[in-house]
């Protein structure tokens, strides 16, 4: 079966102009440290506007904490934050978000605010005011949009305006809303198209747009950790090389003091990019982060034919051999070339039904080849013992540089029969499993991952622990995948431009 392309034309065209500039010989590395400095990376979100605006009750509402727990940011009706302070999101761990002090008093005046408050070293803002909007709101703006970042404006504390206006004759909530709305929004627009503004109280977190505030915040976190690790690269890049540009102040020692980027991290930029790398990082990272979200994962089920593995391929389906969409099987061995199926619960998982006659094997370069190499990820599938075949299996998986699990199927079988010889022995799994291990550390296999498994009985053995194995490990098995299609391609278009060039 022709195994379709893995990421889109688009994205493909997208990373193709990125690193048209490239000679490829260090992409490997860069995508990597790239990659991996991004899942370290931590996106800030500052919340500013006047003093006393309730930006501390609102990071209390967004935590989920009322104001007299011990992790509540303070608040009062006088000025209490008077220094920057952070606080980790209760629902993401790579997120932080920071108390800034008030605007508009006299240690904070607007001519001094942001530079005071250093705005180069946050990655998204929310503006909070309380009132109507004023001249210093708009200033806010400005110095946002010229730093080429997001922010939502939060028009707060609703429920006073609207207590104050339900004592005029002819109230009505809903219009006094609607023009609360239409203020800020035309406001803003004369900055922007289609600003974000939310209408909240953060003593009354059910009503209102504070639901609305989260959920779009929550939504839109990908996009702007992306975005903001993009921009952070490039203007990392101006401190390391001294490239022009608007910040006024250092980003690095406070980034790495704070946690926001970590120092091992740090060095391997410095030592895997050159100046020119991340001068226009921006498009060139996002690209990349873009197309990893959408790449698919090609997951191999090996096996000699009349194994199990297509019954192991519904199983980890969720599907029974009788269901209308899983493999066939059969004691014939029905699956004859290698046959996808997409998962079910991850649109972007594939796994593969591979069966391969174990007698065709009997080189290990016969497994070194675009077939097995195609694929991401392994699970080696043993029916019986580990044969000389699983052993060359692995050492090649080995060598092309990815993993794979090894899956003892029929493992009710093997209880069975070791109960029938010696009796009831609570540790016989254990002794399966040992047994497992040292024929595969005899053949060199170092730190085997062993899963011993029944298809058909789902909440017995290792079945569950396999599925959160595989499930924790798959963002890290993705990212390594696609590095390597990644490297591979570019090469590719290289090659193609310097034939056309002879």
């Amino acid at each position: 079966m022709e195994m379709a392309n893995k990421i889109s034309e688009e994205d493909l065209e997208k990373i193709t102009a990125a690193f048209k500039q490239g000679n490829y010989n260090g992409t490997l590395e860069q995508l990597q440290v790239a990659l991996d400095t991004f899942d370290n990376f931590k996106m800030d979100i500052a919340f500013t506007g006047y003093s006393g605006a309730g930006k501390s009750s609102l990071i209390n509402a967004l935590r989920d904490l009322r104001p007299e727990d011990k992790e509540a940011a303070p608040t009062g009706v006088v000025e209490t934050t008077m220094t920057p302070a952070m606080y980790q999101d209760s629902r993401h761990p790579d997120v932080r978000l920071w108390d800034l002090p008030g605007l508009g008093t006299p240690s904070f005046t607007a001519q001094s605010y942001v530079e005071n408050m250093n705005f180069d070293l946050f990655d998204m803002f929310i503006i909070v005011a309380s009132e109507r909007m004023k001249e210093n709101n708009v200033y806010l703006v400005d110095e946002i949009l010229k730093r080429q970042k997001s922010f939502y404006f939060v028009r707060s504390k609703v429920d006073n305006d609207l207590r104050a206006e339900s004592k005029k004759r002819n109230f009505s909530k809903s219009r006094v809303l609607e023009r609360m709305r239409k203020e800020c929004v035309t406001s803003l627009e004369t900055r922007m198209k289609d600003p974000q503004v939310f209408l909240i109280s953060a003593c009354e977190t059910k009503r209102h747009d504070f639901e609305d505030l989260r959920n779009t915040l929550d939504d839109s976190l990908p996009e702007l950790k992306k975005k903001a690790f993009s921009l952070f690269l490039t203007n990392l890049s101006t401190e390391l090389w001294g490239i022009s540009s608007l910040l006024k102040k250092s980003i690095v020692p406070h980034s790495v003091q704070s946690g926001k980027i970590r120092e091992e991290d740090l060095g391997r930029i410095k030592a895997a990019f050159r100046r020119s790398d991340l001068s226009d990082g921006a498009p060139k990272v996002q690209s990349v982060l873009s197309a990893l979200e959408r790449f698919r994962l090609d997951v191999a089920v090996v096996g000699g034919r009349r194994s199990g593995t297509s019954s192991f391929v519904n199983a980890l389906m969720g599907l029974r051999n009788t269901d209308r969409d899983a493999a066939p099987t059969g004691a014939a061995g029905t699956t004859k070339e290698p046959t996808a199926y997409p998962h079910p619960g991850d649109p972007l998982l594939q796994l593969w039904d591979v069966p391969i006659m174990e007698e065709d094997l009997s080189d290990p370069r016969d497994l070194a080849t675009e077939e097995i190499n195609r694929y991401d990820f392994y699970l080696i599938t043993v029916s019986d013992w580990p044969t000389p075949f699983h052993f060359r299996l692995s050492q090649t998986v080995a060598g092309l540089n990815k993993r794979c699990y090894f899956v003892q199927l029929r493992v009710d079988r093997h209880v069975h029969a070791h109960e029938g010889l010696y009796g009831p022995d609570l540790d016989a799994l254990e002794r399966i499993r040992d047994h497992c291990a040292q024929e595969l550390q005899k053949a060199g296999v170092l730190d085997p991952q062993i899963f011993l498994v029944s298809s058909f009985h789902w909440d017995l053995y290792d079945f569950i622990n396999l599925e959160i194995a595989l499930r924790e490990d798959l963002p890290t098995l993705r990212k390594q995948a696609f590095i390597l299609y990644a490297t591979k391609i570019l090469r590719q278009k290289q090659e193609e431009r310097s034939c056309r060039i002879l």
